[in-house]
């Protein structure tokens, strides 16, 4: 993973796998009570990951994996704010019927 975690490339990981990792895919509920904790702050990021299991992996360093953020910063509203928006390929294939 890169070193910097404001990259295209990070942020298209995450919102990989928060719709195709086996840890979330289709927990919906999960993905929203994760955006509310991770409002709460880092403790409370804490606990959810001690429950829930790590986040994806961000960058090298592994507080992000279990706190959300890093140092001031949290490092996934925005895939998890955008995941709603986005039209992203289910495994490689489109989401659309064959014509």
């Amino acid at each position: 993973m890169e070193t910097g975690w404001r990259t295209w490339k990070v942020f298209e990981h995450q919102v990989k796998e928060f719709r195709q990792g086996d840890a979330w895919k289709g927990r919906r509920s999960k993905l929203k009570e994760l955006r509310e904790t991770l409002r709460q702050g880092p403790f409370a990021v804490q606990e959810f990951t001690r429950v829930q299991g790590s986040l994806p992996k961000v960058i090298d360093n592994p507080e992000p994996d279990t706190t959300g953020w890093y140092g001031t910063r949290c490092v996934y509203f925005d895939a998890l704010d955008t995941d709603d928006w986005l039209i992203y390929p289910q495994d490689g294939k489109e989401d659309t019927p064959d014509a």
